[in-house]
């Protein structure tokens, strides 16, 4: 049965109102997600995120800790981001991400040396 006038501009005026409240959850949506970048951005902890043998995340703190621009890390090929793991550490730091690749359990965070840029 067709809907009558009546009906139809309720369901319009429903519908508008469900589409403000839409967009009104995803501009805090928003804002917390660039609140939340802008805390890992900045933070003093450097932080790098490695997928499948790539750099998807680097902060800043972690580009001045390693003497490369964040677009630098971004772009490392594979035996760049070897050559960037201290000798000693490499191990433990490949161990780790075929370990998670395997959906084994491994540290979510850990510490190990690396050269930076100049050598250091």
């Amino acid at each position: 049965m067709p809907l009558t006038k009546e009906q139809l501009i309720a369901e319009l005026d429903s519908a508008h109102r469900r589409i403000a409240e839409l967009e009104k959850s995803e501009k805090k949506h928003l804002a917390t997600q660039e609140t939340c970048h802008a805390l890992v951005d900045h933070s003093l902890q450097g932080l790098l995120i490695l997928q499948e043998g790539r750099i998807v995340f680097a902060n800043r703190r972690f580009s001045e800790m390693s003497g490369y621009t964040v677009e630098e890390l971004l772009n490392a090929s594979p035996e760049e981001l070897e050559a960037g793991i201290h000798p000693e550490e490499r191990d433990l730091v490949w161990g780790h991400n075929r370990a998670r690749l395997e959906g084994k359990p491994v540290p979510g965070c850990y510490e190990y040396r690396a050269l930076r840029t100049d050598g250091e």
